[in-house]
């Protein structure tokens, strides 16, 4: 059977990692799989370039471009896939009118998020295009309330399907007694709530000098977001570690994860983060809910509320054997 993904880029996000993951599965037991990139390539398509994976690069910059209709159609008849499968929102549009003109036997659409920038001519463009989707795959029970609650779908349509992540085989024990080292990994985007992050440091240096957190990511705002450090004079404390591929080491290095998102669908780093057995503090938004038990194998707090978030860390500072035991 052939699937063929849809996706704007395959630069290294929690999407795109996704989607990595789940080509890589469907590969490995013998499904053909040709991925199609909106816009450009990206460093984790390269990396699946040299894994032998098919990938074509349509070179359109805009997500709502009639131009799709052309492009993805000329790959459709060729491949001739029964199953596409698109991510992200708004261009499923022109990929589901492309895939039902050539009668591609099954179109799905993923929803990874919840997208508060959404202004009213996404939010058109995705219901049109979501006449041409036979199913909505959301990866939390909370984007599908969104879906259902704020676009016009058959609710039939929308399933949950939880992310899966490939693990390592081997991980370390986590048996710090003394917490300093905070670690983060999402890219620079206004969902992800870094400043607040920034503005919890700053109290919380007061207490604990020696604090260090540790920035996995790239992004639009990751300039601001340094700005910022050097404003609240936290450059000894803050650091940033660029796109990190080997999650896993990165994350045996800390001692806390923090992830302070104002939005969320479902975030891969998350599981990662649970699975390597840190203790984890991170927004009541989203899915996340649906992973972390506040006070069992994590701590939540309000979304932009700094103070919320500096308290949570500190009692991990000054409870490391609780800490360690919810990471556990």
């Amino acid at each position: 059977m052939k699937i063929l993904y849809v996706i704007p880029n395959m630069e290294v996000g929690g999407t795109e990692k996704h989607l990595y993951y789940l080509a890589s599965g469907m590969r490995k037991k013998g499904y053909s799989v040709k991925i199609v990139c909106l816009k450009k390539q990206g460093k984790l398509g390269e990396r699946m370039k040299r894994e032998g994976f098919d990938i074509n690069v349509l070179k359109i910059n805009k997500s709502y471009s009639p131009l799709i209709v052309l492009k993805l159609g000329r790959i459709l008849r060729e491949f001739k896939p029964v199953i596409l499968h698109t991510y992200l929102f708004g261009f499923h549009l022109w990929a589901g009118v492309a895939g039902k003109f050539l009668k591609v036997p099954l179109i799905i659409s993923s929803r990874r998020q919840i997208p508060i920038w959404r202004k009213w001519y996404h939010k058109i463009f995705t219901d049109i295009g979501n006449l041409f989707t036979d199913c909505i795959v959301c990866c939390s029970k909370a984007v599908k309330e969104f879906v259902i609650k704020k676009e016009m779908v058959w609710k039939k349509k929308v399933k949950v399907i939880y992310n899966g992540i490939l693990f390592p085989v081997v991980k370390s024990e986590n048996r710090k007694g003394r917490l300093r080292c905070i670690g983060v990994v999402a890219n620079f985007n206004e969902e992800k709530g870094h400043i607040y992050l920034v503005k919890a440091v700053k109290l919380l240096i007061k207490e604990f000098p020696d604090i260090e957190v540790r920035l996995a990511g790239k992004g639009k705002l990751e300039g601001f977001i340094k700005e910022k450090v050097k404003e609240y004079g936290l450059e000894k404390n803050i650091f940033f570690e660029g796109g990190v591929e080997a999650i896993f080491s990165f994350l045996e290095k800390i001692d806390i994860f923090v992830l302070p998102s104002i939005s969320e669908g479902l975030p891969n780093a998350i599981i990662e983060a649970l699975y390597m057995e840190k203790p984890v503090v991170a927004t009541r938004v989203g899915g996340i809910p649906e992973v972390i038990i506040s006070g069992k194998n994590g701590i939540l707090v309000r979304p932009k509320n700094p103070e919320e978030l500096a308290d949570a860390i500190k009692f991990f500072i000054k409870n490391p054997q609780v800490a360690i035991r919810m990471g556990k």
